[in-house]
């Protein structure tokens, strides 16, 4: 097949769903496929995550990729949009993440190319975002299928969109450097680890409130919050404001993300709703116990309670109800040598599996 990938920007640092992206459309390129990947950045030639060197990349260069965009570059890249990918001819096109496929769905309306969207975030992303949800609804009349991550993620929208939605898992592209070591014996420090966009969803600032109600009990333990966003200059000054500059890291995203899997004790997810934890299987792939909220989608359908983490119960608030599950694993290493001997990945979520799955929805979809 010819297969088109658009993304909105591949160059800058991205999360799981860049890094998934990166696994798919080189894994297909491996296949024999002519994969293209499009994107709105100016030039496609350093991407944050590796790509295959047989993928041909076009960069747009339409407008600020790391800023919110306005109805009159929207139309603007949608006009962009169609005359490119009509110039490819492609098969199929992929667009990947709301950003993208719903643009790319409008600018194609009439041209015959079919559309998969493939979508990364539960409903309860569009609920206060009225604009984004319209143009969601739009884009169904204009699209094949939209690629959710999870069944359980899939019945969080309306009918009226479930019944264009395919589940497919990500695939678990991470290359494995080695387990970590849970209890650290050796170690002078021991880390809290949690990776994730700086966003409001994924309610870091509820977790550094948490860490800073124990932290004075548990000296030799450091918070590290690895990830980049919108929020990071908002979360350095209440970790200034804390006194706990020496306690608690943000650091920026990275290309090595199991090394920080390996050198962690504890891995935390304290988002307030996921479409699937990514970060949460990788964890487990390291042998990182989880702690994360019984209430959050893509979380509690990983999270085993008391066999490979702990959910916890945002009450009398998401704080305090952090605070309790942290103390209880960071006090006891005997729970996270119990809970890390449970950390399995389910089945079904190996690239190869995943990868023919998609190769048949596109098949299909032409």
């Amino acid at each position: 097949m010819k297969i088109l990938f658009a993304v909105k920007s591949v160059n800058h640092k991205g999360g799981g769903a860049e890094r998934v992206l990166s696994t798919i459309t080189s894994g297909l390129a491996k296949r024999g496929h002519s994969v293209y990947l499009l994107s709105f950045d100016k030039s496609l030639d350093n991407p944050f995550y590796p790509i295959d060197p047989a993928i041909i990349k076009i960069g747009l260069g339409c407008g600020n990729v790391n800023k919110s965009t306005s109805i009159i570059e929207t139309l603007r890249r949608i006009v962009r949009l169609r005359k490119t990918i009509n110039s490819i001819k492609p098969d199929i096109v992929v667009g990947f993440m709301h950003s993208m496929f719903i643009p790319v769905s409008l600018s194609l309306f009439g041209t015959g190319i079919p559309v998969i969207g493939s979508e990364h975030i539960v409903f309860a992303h569009y609920q206060s975002r009225k604009l984004e949800l319209l143009l969601l609804k739009l884009s169904v009349f204009f699209i094949k299928k939209i690629v959710t991550v999870s069944q359980q993620a899939k019945l969080t929208y309306p009918s009226m969109l479930q019944h264009k939605m395919e589940v497919i898992q990500n695939p678990i592209g991470i290359e494995i450097k080695q387990r970590a070591e849970v209890v650290g014996e050796t170690c002078q420090i021991k880390i809290l680890l949690t990776i994730g966009r700086l966003s409001k969803q994924k309610d870091h600032q509820s977790l550094i409130k948490a860490f800073a109600l124990i932290a004075d009990n548990f000296p030799d333990w450091e918070l590290h919050i690895v990830g980049d966003g919108e929020l990071r200059e908002h979360l350095a000054r209440l970790i200034k404001d804390l006194s706990l500059e020496n306690r608690i890291l943000l650091k920026k995203t990275t290309k090595d993300i199991s090394a920080e899997y390996s050198d962690a004790h504890l891995f935390v997810i304290p988002s307030s709703y996921e479409s699937f934890g990514l970060v949460i299987i990788e964890a487990f792939l390291h042998g990182l116990p989880v702690v994360g909220f019984a209430d959050c989608e893509g979380t509690n359908e990983l999270i085993q309670h008391n066999i490979n983490g702990l959910l916890v119960q945002p009450v009398p608030d998401r704080v305090e109800g952090l605070k309790q599950g942290l103390q209880a694993l960071i006090s006891s290493p005997e729970d996270r040598i119990r809970l890390s001997e449970n950390c399995k990945v389910p089945f079904g979520y190996n690239t190869e599996t995943i990868l023919t799955l998609w190769e048949t929805l596109l098949y299909k979809s032409i």
